[in-house]
Parts: structure tokens; sequence; C-alpha cells
């Protein structure tokens, strides 16, 4: 089993750390990290999420300091068995990354869903701490094809999408950047979605 690391950067402004312990059959380093196949079962790892770049700049998505200043890390807390995970945070069978802290109190992510972004016309939510109902990640290829996490080369993929899904006043919004298509499905108007830019892993 190796240690792992993997560095993403995104439209939220965000750079996390992901780090977990993964079999390897061809290892290789993508930022100080070493991947093999996909996995056939969901692979714990550890979040960190940091609040400021190298240079002190809030970032428009940053942690809420719960076990450290400056970033936090969010790891797999399981509860009982009929409740599932109380946080999960873990690369799935999917081989995309995930991040989900609605099974319980007390962890949340600050996000600023009211920056702007094109012509915004509508009401939005305002920005500070939301307990993430799901944050996830993927990479694709040239056709389009999702490419697992543990696949990803030494170059990383700047071809990424990443979502955080959150509830506001009962009603669930989700703040979204990748590919378009695909990643879009019922959650854009009848007209489609706006361009979006990517996410660099």
């Amino acid at each position: 089993m190796n240690r792992n690391k993997i560095l993403f950067t995104t439209f939220f402004g965000v750079s996390m750390l992901v780090t977990g312990l993964i079999g390897v059959r061809s290892p290789f380093t993508s930022v100080e990290a070493a991947f093999g196949p996909s996995p056939s079962v969901a692979i714990n790892v550890t979040s960190t999420i940091f609040d400021a770049d190298q240079n002190g700049a809030q970032y428009l998505t940053r942690s809420d300091d719960y076990n450290g200043v400056g970033q936090a890390t969010y790891t797999t807390i399981t509860g009982t068995k009929s409740s599932g995970n109380l946080v999960t945070s873990q690369i799935g069978t999917d081989g995309k990354w995930y991040l989900a802290l609605d099974a319980q109190a007390g962890r949340t992510v600050y996000i600023t869903p009211n920056a702007p972004a094109g012509q915004q016309t509508s009401t939005v939510p305002p920005a500070g701490y939301y307990v993430i109902q799901k944050a996830y990640s993927a990479c694709r290829n040239a056709a389009g094809t999702v490419v697992p996490y543990p696949d990803l080369t030494i170059a990383g993929s700047g071809n990424c999408s990443m979502a955080i899904n959150f509830f506001y006043g009962g009603v669930l919004y989700k703040l979204l950047m990748g590919p378009v298509p695909p990643d879009q499905g019922a959650t854009c108007p009848s007209g489609g979605c706006p361009s979006m830019g990517l996410t660099k892993v």
C-alpha cells in the first residue's frame, strides 16, 4: 500500500489535497501521488481544503477550520450500520472524488454562491458556511470519457469538472463547472447551462 496525494484546483478558488491508501499495480506519480487501476470498492481518503493561496488571498471556497488554521481535513466517519457514513470523503468505484457532510451536524464548507458568474439574474444564496450535501469531481479524456482518479497520469488533467450541492431555504442548489456537456443533467434550464470553465487536477 502506498500513501497517495493528489492536488486539484477549481473555479471555486479552492486548492484541495486528497490523500489516501491505495494499492497500486503500475505505480506512477501525480503531484506526489501513486495510483493504480480503478478501484473495485470505494477508497476512503483525507480531503484537505485550504482557505487561501500561497500569497494569502482567500479562496471563494474555504474550510471550516475545524481541525486546523487556514485549512481543515475531512475524513470518512462511519455511523451505525443502518445510518451509513456521517462524513464521506472518498474516491468512488466510478473513479470520481466525493465529499458529503449532510449526514451529520458540525462540519461545513464556506462557499460563495453569490460571487458573480456571467449574467446572473436570479437571487442566489449568500456566502457562508454550508453543510455540503455532496461535492464531487470527475476528469475526462479527449473523447469525453471519464478517467478515474486512480488512472490519471503524472501530468494530471485540465479537463475536469467539479460540483458542490448544498441546501439553502429548503432548496437544493448546485455550483457546477466542467465540460459542457456532460454533468448537466436536469440541473440546467431548458436552454442549457452557460459555458463553464474547467477544473485542473
